[in-house]
């Protein structure tokens, strides 16, 4: 766990030192299609999150860029359970999980229409940081805080893979799309019963750039 701590400072660490150097910084936000790997975890479904924070473009030289990002975003899994016909409806829950992540990703791009349209393929790694307890929404009771509750033991750390693309269109607006993979067992298995799983999930986010590096 030491090194996945470590790997989440070292993240943020680098986020904040390297503003003062960015050439472009500007701020994220879009939606998140997450749910949980592992066997599980078969019977649960993606649900949709958001995510929203600031992101910078470092770049290396004309094509080459380092992004780092600072992010809160919310994820999680569905789990539905079937109701009675035209007397009890579907019951959904929601496992909501809020994380603060810091991702970091080298991009490559690619000019079609120079100062109009670039596309730019990106991979990277992504630190994750659990705010708070895992709770759920339900469409018959109330949230409820599982963590305190003992039904559950989660992870407060996750760390994994980001790889995706980007489109950018008149220099100042983005449209990224990723997969992001976590390596971290979420889920602590205390008892052989316990569930062990990972995130995993689909993100499609806007970016637009406010302020511009010399």
């Amino acid at each position: 766990m030491k090194k996945y701590q470590l790997l989440l400072t070292a993240l943020v660490c680098l986020s904040f030192c390297t503003v003062t150097y960015a050439q472009r910084i500007g701020i994220q936000g879009g939606v998140d299609r997450t749910s949980f790997l592992g066997d599980e975890f078969n019977s649960l479904t993606a649900r949709w999150g958001y995510n929203a924070g600031v992101y910078l473009e470092i770049p290396l030289n004309r094509s080459l860029n380092i992004n780092p990002a600072l992010l809160i975003c919310l994820n999680g899994a569905k789990s539905t359970t079937p109701g009675v016909e035209g007397v009890i409806p579907d019951n959904h829950t929601f496992f909501n999980i809020h994380y603060l992540e810091v991702p970091l990703t080298v991009s490559y791009r690619f000019e079609l229409l120079e100062g109009y349209l670039s596309v730019m393929p990106l991979a990277g790694i992504h630190g994750k940081l659990r705010l708070g307890a895992i709770t759920t929404d339900q469409s018959w009771p109330d949230s409820v805080p599982l963590e305190e509750d003992g039904v559950l033991s989660l992870s407060s750390i996750d760390a994994g893979m980001t790889i995706g693309g980007t489109i950018e269109i008149l220099e100042n607006l983005q449209l990224t799309m990723e997969y992001n993979r976590g390596f971290v067992k979420i889920f602590h298995p205390e008892a052989p019963a316990e569930p062990v799983g990972y995130n995993s999930g689909f993100r499609i986010s806007l970016r637009m750039f406010f302020t511009m590096g010399n």
